[in-house]
């Protein structure tokens, strides 16, 4: 599961928007990837780049996942790389590609819990529904003294 942070929620928001804003969506089409666009948000790369960087392998994440090499210095083993130092791990391309993560589904009500990735609507809430869910961990996680929390101290 992704490392929360608000750098990555934003990232997750606004690859959201762009999906909104994107009339034509090809979930098969390397510029379409679900990842591929996270990445454009993330590294920062122009589509061009992450395709040439894509290409010198497997076009598709699940192969470059699966061959993916730490020690290696290859562009496309880099992107990856980039994109786990955000705080994404392999499961999540994975997931985010196929809209399967388990934690994130949960989330959803339960009828809305069959999301296709070739429906950019569906696509569009899953990557929503994980931002909030790694927005709502990150506050989770911040610990504030009881006497900043205590209203009647502070009256």
């Amino acid at each position: 599961m992704a490392k929360p942070s608000a750098e990555l929620i934003q990232a997750l928001r606004s690859t959201a928007n762009t999906l909104q804003q994107t009339p034509d969506y090809a979930w098969q089409h390397i510029y379409s990837y679900t990842a591929t666009l996270l990445a454009l948000e993330i590294i920062r790369l122009q589509e061009d780049e992450i395709h040439k960087r894509m290409m010198q392998r497997y076009s598709a994440w699940s192969k470059q996942l699966s061959d993916y090499c730490t020690t290696c210095d290859s562009t496309e083993d880099n992107l990856i790389s980039e994109m786990q130092a955000f705080g994404l791990d392999r499961d999540d391309f994975s997931q985010l590609q196929n809209l399967s993560g388990d934690t994130i589904l949960s989330s959803l009500p339960a009828d809305e819990r069959k999301l296709q990735p070739a429906l950019k609507p569906d696509v569009i809430k899953y990557i929503l529904a994980w931002a909030t869910q790694l927005e709502n961990k990150l506050l989770d996680d911040i610990y504030l003294p009881q006497s900043i929390t205590n209203t009647e101290t502070i009256l």
